[in-house]
């Protein structure tokens, strides 16, 4: 099991003025790319986009986490060979999940 390094989340950041129903839509199968491209644009002007993303890429299945949706996060894992660190997912002694 891994230490789970939540991003230093301190209420200043750019998300914080913003519902999070913007950063938990069905951004996969439902979202505009010109949609997705606004929340990029808006997340790399974050000073703690390098943590937010290292954290979700490891441990956020769900929800638009560090310029990243779900889908480019497994993409990313499966690609790097990282196990999503979830409870459900640390109790698992064998197999891969990689999503």
């Amino acid at each position: 099991m891994s230490k789970t390094n939540y991003p230093n989340y301190d209420g200043t950041q750019n998300c914080a003025r913003m519902g999070v129903d913007v950063f938990y839509q069905d951004y996969d199968n439902t979202t505009s790319m010109q949609e997705i491209a606004d929340l990029k644009e808006f997340c790399f002007t974050c000073n703690i986009l390098v943590e937010c993303n290292d954290y979700a890429i490891k441990h956020e299945k769900y929800g638009f986490w560090g310029g990243t949706t779900p889908n480019e996060r497994r993409t990313i894992r499966s690609k790097r060979k990282i196990l999503l660190d979830l409870p459900e997912t640390r109790i698992k002694t064998n197999g891969n999940q990689y999503s």
